[in-house]
């Protein structure tokens, strides 16, 4: 030990100190490019992990595969009526967003935190879930376009989703498509995951293709049969 940094830790004073002490070669994990996104500080992230570009890109690439699922995952537990849930998946989007510098998400996931918290009504819950899903989303796929397709992969889309939230998302999905309605592609891009594991493989790209052209007809066809044969009744009738 050759230093002290006292708590409770400021990261600043903290880089402060490891760096009088080590002197990190700069390659290209050190010059990774860095996303250009509204409402995304950079700056702010970047100092949480003591300016490794590679990391943050990394964090932020977890963070469009994750935390898209989010609106989708507090809506099902709003209908589910288990708030408490519902408030812990606000605060820990706002925990993430707030670390990587996300700072129009974490006020939104702040503040519908503290309505859940606060036993708000349900009127004023739904307004503030829409308002969240209104700047998440949004976020999330200008991310994930900054990014590029590194975050598309295969093990990340094999994830399994929660069935309440799939079921949510599916039936979201196939009001879109039957309304042909040009939000599906933005579902698709926030939910990636919801698909993925609904339809593995050449399946899910099959379905991504008849989403990018308008094809919605076929997309629908495809998905409700998909829910179908899960046994997802509900969602595919």
């Amino acid at each position: 030990m050759v230093d002290h940094v006292s708590k409770p830790i400021d990261p600043d004073a903290l880089y402060e100190a490891v760096g009088r002490h080590f002197r990190r070669a700069v390659g290209a994990a050190a010059l990774a490019e860095l996303p250009v996104v509204p409402g995304l500080d950079t700056a702010d992230g970047l100092s949480r992990v003591a300016g490794n570009r590679s990391l943050y890109r990394k964090l932020l690439r977890q963070f469009a595969i994750e935390q898209g699922l989010a609106p989708a995952q507090i809506a099902a537990q709003l209908l589910a009526g288990d708030l408490g849930m519902a408030e812990r998946s606000a605060h820990a989007v706002r925990g993430v967003a707030a670390n990587l510098g996300a700072r129009s998400v974490q006020a939104a996931a702040a503040e519908l935190e503290a309505a859940l918290h606060d036993n708000a009504t349900p009127a004023r819950l739904a307004e503030l879930h829409q308002q969240f899903d209104a700047v998440l989303n949004p976020f999330v796929e200008r991310l994930r376009i900054a990014l590029g397709d590194e975050e598309r992969a295969p093990e990340a889309l094999a994830a399994t989703p929660d069935p309440a939230l799939q079921a949510v998302v599916i039936a979201q999905m196939l009001q879109y498509l039957a309304e042909s309605d040009a939000a599906a592609s933005e579902c698709l891009a926030a939910h990636r995951v919801v698909f993925a594991a609904l339809l593995p493989g050449d399946a899910f790209r099959l379905f991504e293709q008849h989403v990018q052209d308008y094809a919605f007809a076929d997309a629908q066809a495809q998905l409700r049969q998909a829910a179908a044969a899960a046994g997802m009744q509900r969602a595919g009738s």
